[in-house]
């Protein structure tokens, strides 16, 4: 028989096979035709999707857009085979989110300027449901702290209470504010106290206030829940500026305050191992403190005379060097001997207490209170003629020290040429001289310069005036001269606060109080408050110039208490503190003892000798 009539086996499975290869390809082609369309068709879905919602919200069908919404949401955070489709669902996504932020944003400035919402949009933010609430929520929330903290208006946030916290979507979370109204009320103002008070830096007093809300049980669940917010907040603001305070403290020998600090610190973070161990290093610095029934004395001392051959050159500012001032070496056997007769120095201001009420005094065992003040420390051109410094700055190891020319007109920055550096270096090898840091009080007045510097365009023509009357160049002073003049001089009080001193004024002119009008002590004080003390912060001493004294019941001496004075100062040969007894403000009068040359030779009629021996004291050698 021909082959070629035969069907083999082979032929036979060969002609299987290729069926089946036909079947896979129609299969498989079909299959690509429909993964195309659904490709297509889940594309076009696509594009469509944000144009739906955003129709949707046009129409105000909220419950649609609220579907769609859902929807594109599900979507977007399914994984499936088609990465490029789930990029593309994010996408959308992102667009749907930023058209429904958009909306939602628009309500919110609305509701915080405390307009009305349309019915539109009150629909929008109940039908939306939990797309608006977390955003509407936090906004009435956010804005109910606001009242509570004085920055909401009440009409606006009643208005928002009154239009969305019934909303099914919103009561659960902000429907019972309204009811708390009044405790919000009460709230507001120890917040509003405790917030300008942490902008002043004054964070203890804001602690104070929100612990006091806090500790209320009658404020309520929200205000307590804000206020516990508040106290975290103000207790992360101000570890960092306590701490360095107490630092600060430490470092200028203050360790009673230091310690105070610190213990008042670990209340409020009982576990901190920082606080702990600066506690630990400062305890042993602080002294054994008894009461005392002695009244601390007070001793005055004009800038010290550090050139003896200028100050004693028979020229006529000879006298004054010679009976209104001491040497520097006077001042140092001055200090040794208020050390060994058992004199500790105090700060003026801790003699009363906020109240201007007279505290008892507490020294060590033995110890006799003591304020020094140093009066009239503004370098006047005509203190370079009584052998004075001519200047303070501060120098390369941050410390104040004195400037002035020597003999062949080279500057000189000395620590030890004025009062403040020799009494810091006594202080630092005898710290038991001092109570908590304490060192004196510089009084001020405000005319011609401050530390040698003018700071005032006021002062130029008096400055260049008493320059001129002294043989000096007169100074060309721009507007930026003065105002990095007053930077100097603030950084140097600053430094002068941080080492244990202390500020007073004597008065803006020096003046003879007790002569002038109070129209001229209006004046004289509003210019020493705005030129003077906005430089050296709030004072409560004053020193009357000369001793020319105001009486307390005067007219002048009540306006001079308005404006803050506690403690007057005038002088006399005799210790002397008294408290008068008045039902206008309360204040405190002395008269302080003054040390100079002519005090030193007649030193029995100021009964130094309770003091010091004035004899051994005694600058014969260089004195005329």
């Amino acid at each position: 028989m021909p082959k070629d009539i035969y069907i083999h086996e082979e032929q036979t499975r060969h002609s299987w096979v290729r069926r089946v290869l036909v079947l896979t390809l129609f299969l498989a082609l079909a299959a690509g035709l429909a993964a195309g369309a659904y490709l297509i068709r889940t594309e076009q879905s696509i594009e469509r999707a944000v144009e739906t919602y955003e129709a949707a919200l046009a129409d105000h069908d909220y419950q649609e857009a609220l579907s769609l919404y859902r929807r594109a949401q599900e979507r977007a955070l399914a994984s499936g085979p088609l990465q490029q489709h789930t990029e593309r669902h994010q996408q959308v996504m992102q667009e749907i989110e930023a058209i429904t932020q958009s909306q939602i944003d628009d309500v919110l400035v609305k509701m915080r300027s405390g307009q009305m919402l349309t019915e539109q949009e009150i629909a929008f933010v109940a039908d939306m449901e939990e797309v608006t609430a977390v955003h509407i929520v936090q906004e009435v929330r956010r804005m109910a702290a606001g009242f509570v903290a004085g920055d909401v208006s009440r009409p606006a946030l009643e208005r928002v209470f009154e239009q969305l916290a019934a909303l099914d979507n919103l009561r659960p979370a902000i429907g019972s504010l309204p009811d708390q109204m009044d405790q919000m009320i009460m709230a507001e103002p120890y917040i509003s106290k405790a917030r300008t008070a942490i902008d002043e830096g004054d964070y203890w007093t804001a602690h104070e206030l929100y612990m006091e809300v806090l500790d209320d049980d009658t404020m309520g669940v929200f205000v307590h829940e804000q206020t516990q917010l508040w106290i975290e907040a103000c207790e992360a603001q101000m570890y960092d500026p306590l701490i360095q305070i107490a630092e600060t403290l430490k470092e200028g020998g203050r360790y009673l305050s230091a310690v105070e600090s610190l213990e008042r610190l670990s209340e409020v973070y009982p576990n901190d191992a920082r606080i702990a161990s600066m506690l630990s290093a400062a305890r042993p610095y602080v002294p054994e403190l008894v009461r005392t029934q002695l009244n601390p004395e007070f001793i005055s001392i004009r800038p010290l005379i550090i050139d003896t051959d200028r100050a004693f050159d028979g020229d006529a500012y000879a006298v004054t060097a010679n009976d209104a001032m001491i040497t520097a070496a006077e001042f140092k056997a001055i200090l040794r001997q208020l050390y060994e007769n058992d004199y500790i120095l105090i700060d003026s201001n801790i003699i009363y207490d906020q109240d201007r009420k007279r505290r008892t005094l507490e020294v060590p065992p033995g110890k006799k209170p003591l304020v020094l003040v140093i009066d009239g420390l503004n370098y006047y051109a005509s203190r370079r003629e009584t052998g004075n410094a001519w200047d303070l700055v501060i120098d390369e190891n941050g410390d104040v020290s004195a400037l002035y020319p020597d003999a062949r007109g080279d500057w000189v920055v000395d620590r030890e040429g004025e009062m403040i550096g020799l009494l810091d270096n006594f202080v630092r090898q005898h710290p038991d001289f001092s109570l908590n840091g304490a060192k004196g009080t510089i009084s001020l007045s405000g005319y011609e310069c401050i530390f040698g510097k003018v700071t005032d365009r006021s002062q130029v023509d008096q400055r260049n005036r008493s320059l001129q009357e002294n043989n000096h160049n007169p100074e060309s002073l721009s507007d930026a001269d003065i105002a990095a003049n007053k930077e100097e001089v603030m950084a140097i009080m600053q430094r002068l606060k941080e080492t244990g001193w202390v500020f007073a004024s004597s008065t803006y002119g020096y003046i003879n109080a007790s002569e002038h009008s109070l129209e001229r002590i209006i004046d004289d004080t509003e210019k020493w408050l705005n030129q003077v003390g906005s430089l050296t912060g709030p004072v409560t001493m004053l020193n009357y110039p000369n001793g020319a004294f105001i009486p307390g019941a005067d007219e002048r001496s009540q306006y001079l208490r308005e404006q803050g004075f506690v403690l007057f100062g005038s002088l006399g040969v005799r210790p002397y503190f008294v408290t008068p007894d008045t039902d206008a403000l309360k204040y405190h009068f002395v008269d302080k003892t003054p040390i100079n040359g002519f005090s030193l030779r007649n030193s029995g009629h100021y009964a130094l000798d309770r003091f010091f021996d004035a004899s051994s004291v005694y600058d014969a050698e260089n004195r005329p």
